[in-house]
């Protein structure tokens, strides 16, 4: 059940066939309910967001029929089953601040007993940047926060160290104030990008990293009429680089799609440069 994507590509213009491509695999469990669904991109260089939140319904949906007319290099797709907070749509995935995109799964372990400790951990304008009532909100600007205190949030040159740096920095506070035991129950695992970087963080729920190097058999571009510009979609097909981040217990997976390790986040770059560190 794929409740989390994260996909870098090299030709926006072909995402749509890359996704239909996984439709089968990039797709929730049609027998759960789910609480709401969401996805973030890039349209020349701006963080865009749609969100949809439900009421324990199901969803048969998968992320390209959320996702099937986005044309970008970055896409964030997530699919909600509330832990906490209400279905509405300050509570749905993803959410953003100025460029930051950023979507999770799973839950801060007594998150209602800490999260006052937490959210006074932030700078007044974060604070009053917050719309929701969830960890994961809380989470994100906790990350935010610490890209404030080092000086990177409006840096438009932030180098992807700082943004990981960040990250581990944030999931120490929480880990600090939850107490050892209760925090390793917790999970963290997330994807966060600003458009250069895209992050993807393993922590207790599951998260799978695929690189792609062309797009194979394109039944969807199959149905177009035969001429010039088949001949240039097939080329872009060949052409097509791909990195992906999938989070949930997946079914269907392929040999180039692994689990990354717990308790590491991965970096990927605009050119599909992947780096994994431990936590």
């Amino acid at each position: 059940m794929c409740r989390l994507l994260g996909v870098m590509c090299n030709n926006p213009d072909r995402l749509g066939c890359f996704l239909y491509s996984k439709r089968d695999v990039y797709r929730p469990d049609t027998e759960s309910l789910f609480d709401g669904y969401g996805m973030g991109y890039y349209n020349d260089f701006r963080a865009l967001i749609f969100k949809k939140p439900l009421n324990k319904i199901r969803l048969d949906r998968s992320c390209f029929d959320i996702a099937r007319d986005v044309k970008s290099e970055t896409l964030i797709v997530h699919i909600r089953i509330a832990e906490t907070g209400h279905f509405k749509i300050e509570n749905t995935h993803p959410f953003r601040f100025r460029n930051f995109i950023f979507a999770h799964i799973g839950s801060i372990y007594n998150f209602f007993n800490i999260d006052t400790k937490l959210y006074f951990k932030l700078p007044d304008f974060l604070m009053r940047n917050i719309q929701g009532e969830t960890d994961s909100e809380l989470f994100f600007h906790l990350i935010l926060s610490e890209l404030y205190r080092s000086g990177e949030l409006d840096n438009l040159e932030i180098k992807g160290d700082a943004l990981v740096n960040s990250v581990i920095r944030a999931i120490k506070i929480v880990e600090d104030i939850s107490g050892n035991q209760d925090s390793k129950r917790s999970s963290f695992t997330s994807i966060l990008s600003n458009g250069e970087y895209m992050i993807g963080v393993a922590y207790k729920e599951p998260l799978y990293l695929g690189s792609f190097t062309s797009i194979q058999d394109c039944a969807l571009c199959a149905k177009k009429t035969k001429g010039t510009d088949t001949d240039i979609i097939a080329e872009q097909h060949k052409n097509f680089r791909a990195v992906s981040l999938v989070g949930g217990t997946v079914e269907g997976l392929m040999d180039n799609e692994k689990p990354l390790p717990d308790r590491s986040i991965t970096l990927i770059t605009r050119d599909l440069k992947i780096k994994t560190v431990e936590i």
